[in-house]
């Protein structure tokens, strides 16, 4: 990948992280990565749930805007986008999850856009259409180093698999937002997203 090509995708995906609150160094992850982080942090995350972006065009695309943790994506059963939810508003929300507006915002890409750019961190399966009532889509992942921030997906996870064990017709989404092992980028290309990333973190 040429390199001014990786200039133009992460300068996109810096303005919308700000990275310079992460204080450890960034660096490429794999699905090892992950279980393992789920298992140390004591997180009740199922891997059935889990899923990543793509690849690094996917990781472009999804940091105009969505590349955002403690978030929720909520979608309908048409995969039309309905709510952004976010630590202000969140518990009452997801504990009385019927109550979102069900009128559809075409302001924002619908789920259909995203499903081919989602996978799943082990299998590498697209993320299939299920007959869903709600879609709930949570960013997390380890870009950001917030404990707080991580504690927040949990929980609100829990909520909603709580609704699942009840009965309710929903699909939940764990969304890694990190840079992955699995995009088989050239070793070129991967020591020179690292270098921008972690020099515009210390900005």
């Amino acid at each position: 990948m040429n390199i001014q090509i990786i200039y133009t995708l992460l300068s996109i995906l810096f303005f919308n992280l700000g990275f310079s609150q992460v204080d450890s160094e960034i660096n490429f992850i794999s699905s090892d990565s992950i279980e393992n982080y789920i298992k140390v942090k004591n997180l009740s995350f199922e891997n059935q749930d889990i899923y990543v972006l793509k690849n690094l065009e996917s990781f472009k695309t999804y940091s105009q805007g969505y590349l955002k943790s403690p978030v929720i994506y909520v979608f309908n059963s048409k995969g039309n986008y309905l709510d952004f939810i976010h630590n202000a508003n969140a518990e009452k929300k997801l504990s009385n999850f019927k109550k979102i507006n069900r009128k559809p915002n075409k302001d924002y890409p619908d789920l259909k856009f995203w499903r081919e750019k989602l996978i799943h961190f082990n299998s590498k399966q697209i993320l299939e259409e299920r007959n869903s009532d709600f879609y709930f889509v949570l960013n997390w992942g380890f870009l950001h180093n917030d404990e707080e921030s991580i504690e927040l997906i949990n929980h609100w996870y829990d909520v909603l698999k709580r609704h699942q064990d009840n009965g309710e017709n929903i699909k939940v989404v764990l969304l890694n937002i990190d840079l992955q092992d699995q995009w088989d980028l050239s070793q070129e290309s991967r020591e020179n997203v690292l270098k921008i990333v972690n020099a515009w973190k210390k900005k």
